[in-house]
């Protein structure tokens, strides 16, 4: 007789979000909501995206903003290399 091994595997399903909020947003580029604003009204960041009454920042488009950013020269400061 054939032993039957119970199915005990939890399913684990992970959301990744399509659009942010403007706080969220900011998190995801690592910049303060002040920044992110300005770089939004300068148009070196996209603008939102309206739901209803809220305005949402698609992810996708927020990556592609970010890669199209010039290669920075700054160097980390000096506490960073420190480390």
């Amino acid at each position: 007789m054939a032993t039957k091994t119970p199915t005990t595997a939890a399913t684990i399903v992970r959301i990744e979000p399509i659009g942010v909020g403007r706080d969220d947003a900011a998190l995801l580029l690592g910049i303060g909501l002040s920044t992110f604003e300005a770089h939004v009204t300068r148009g070196t960041l996209p603008r939102p995206r309206q739901l209803g009454g809220r305005a949402l920042w698609l992810v996708d488009e927020l990556r592609q903003a970010a890669h199209a950013l010039p290669v920075s020269d700054l160097l980390p400061p000096p506490s960073a290399q420190a480390a």
